[in-house]
């Protein structure tokens, strides 16, 4: 098991110790191996977002 599975796995497990019934996570839609951990790991994607900054 890799470190980000643990990682998310942890959260989880918290997560269900608190009685939470939904558990959301934000990745960035380029983020490949973070999207395909998270499906794996029983998470949809409801939806994408856009997020645009300017820096001065």
């Amino acid at each position: 098991m890799g470190i980000g599975t643990e990682l998310v796995n942890s959260g989880l497990k918290i997560a269900a110790k608190k009685k939470r019934n939904m558990t959301s996570t934000i990745t960035d839609p380029s983020n490949i191996p973070a999207i395909k951990l998270f499906k794996k790991l029983g998470f949809t994607e409801e939806r994408k977002r856009i997020r645009l900054d300017k820096i001065n």
